[in-house]
């Protein structure tokens, strides 16, 4: 039982120091004594079991000079989130750019790569022309002295189809 005691008098405190904070904060010039006792005690009371007056909460009779002043307010908050929306966005274009950006260089070295492939390439080919040349200057040179004697004759060379194709 003294536990339950010790409860409600906590309770009763918080009751009472949130009813005064809200009064004092919401309703500072308030003269009647019957309301204030009744926003002090009874309206905390109510606001733990939810039940919470929206007569007072949605307000929507304002003055001239508190609406201009809210719709002004309004205005500024508005500006500044679609600046700063755009600013993000900005931003996030150019980190798109800067994607874009390295994915031509990679595309770049992958072109002088294979540049520098098709070079080595052509240096091959024109190495092995030159072999193919030699061997068969070689071959004809054999076949026409006397040194060595065969009873066949020795290949030809006729070049390739797939070769005569790729070159213009």
């Amino acid at each position: 039982m003294k536990d339950v005691f010790f409860f409600l008098f906590f309770l009763g405190i918080w009751l009472v120091a949130y009813g005064v904070t809200t009064q004092g904060l919401l309703h500072p010039g308030e003269a009647r004594l019957s309301w204030i006792f009744r926003r002090v005690f009874y309206r905390p009371y109510l606001q733990i079991f939810g039940q919470i007056p929206l007569n007072e909460i949605d307000v929507m009779d304002l003055s001239k000079l508190a609406s201009s002043k809210l719709m002004t307010w309004e205005m500024v908050q508005k500006e500044n989130y679609l600046v700063n929306r755009e600013k993000l966005n900005r931003e996030r274009d150019g980190e798109r750019l800067k994607r874009t950006g390295q994915k031509v260089d990679n595309i770049l070295k992958y072109m002088t790569d294979i540049r520098e492939h098709e070079r080595r390439l052509r240096i091959l080919e024109e190495e092995v022309d030159y072999c193919t040349n030699a061997l068969t200057w070689l071959v004809e040179s054999l076949d026409q002295s006397d040194l060595i004697k065969s009873s066949r004759s020795p290949p030809r060379y006729t070049g390739s189809s797939i070769r005569k194709e790729i070159k213009p």
